[in-house]
């Protein structure tokens, strides 16, 4: 029994004289290093066991959720290409693999749709031979597994008018897409439209802004 207490006081003495006394310390990082310098002998599994955990976590986290200054509007260009080309191919196995099975669509007027309405409408269509479109994306941001994208839609053809005229058709729009990373890729949550405009030869027909 002496042999063991002569031991256990000796390694307190070791290890008093051997970590640094420092109260100086200014940054984050020196403080938790003076957190493991000042620690008493009963202390030390506790404090250091929590350290630990802060660091493991810290490391699961960065594994885990990409950090948002990583996700940017080249995050996105590709997706919004390949949307482009399953919608324009009226491809609704492609389109059905971008959403998520929670999707909604709200159009400027607050009218709401989910995924299945939105492709059944979408093979409705005609498709337009003169009509070419473009997706400029205007502002990205994260948070955890979600990411908010702020996109223009822009879509110019030609439409014959009353007169059996040809004018030239835009339509232009501006929307809130919500996007979601599950199973290793981004699916599209939500989409909201907050601005719609529609002319003819430059001249609005229709201007709508979301309610």
């Amino acid at each position: 029994m002496r042999t063991g207490h002569f031991l256990s006081r000796s390694f307190v003495v070791l290890l008093r004289k051997s970590i640094p006394q420092n109260h100086n310390l200014k940054t984050a990082a020196e403080l938790g290093v003076s957190q493991i310098q000042n620690l008493e002998y009963q202390g030390v599994k506790v404090k250091i066991t929590k350290l630990l955990g802060f660091i493991l976590i810290s490391l699961f986290s960065a594994y885990c959720f990409p950090q948002t200054e990583k996700i940017s509007k080249s995050t996105f260009e590709p997706i919004y290409a390949q949307l482009k080309v399953v919608m324009a191919n009226r491809d609704e196995k492609g389109i059905l693999e971008m959403l998520a099975p929670d999707f909604q669509g709200e159009d400027a007027s607050g009218n709401v749709t989910n995924s299945e309405k939105m492709v059944s409408g979408l093979s409705k269509l005609p498709k337009d031979p003169n009509k070419t479109s473009t997706t400029t994306i205007l502002e990205v941001t994260a948070k955890g597994k979600n990411a908010f994208v702020r996109q223009k839609y822009q879509m110019n053809t030609i439409k014959l008018g009353s007169d059996g005229s040809s004018k030239k058709a835009e339509l232009v729009s501006v929307s809130n897409d919500t996007w979601k990373f599950t199973n290793g890729k981004w699916l599209l949550l939500k989409t909201v439209t907050q601005e719609m405009q529609y002319t003819l030869d430059g001249k609005e027909v229709n201007h709508q802004l979301h309610k």
